[in-house]
């Protein structure tokens, strides 16, 4: 991801950012990591769809 990225600062791509660190502190933790899971695929498919939707023709 590089500062020149359209998504760098956008609201998808801090909930992605976030639901990454729930992921991985409760992975860490040694705790179930489902609905962290579930919560970085929806993310990561926000970032997605908007990185898709911001792209010119």
């Amino acid at each position: 991801m590089t500062p020149t990225d359209s998504t760098s600062s956008s609201p998808a791509l801090r909930r992605l950012e976030h639901a990454r660190a729930r992921f991985d502190l409760l992975a860490r933790r040694g705790e179930d990591t489902t609905n962290a899971a579930y919560e970085l695929s929806q993310a990561l498919a926000a970032v997605e769809l908007a990185r898709a939707t911001s792209r010119t023709p």
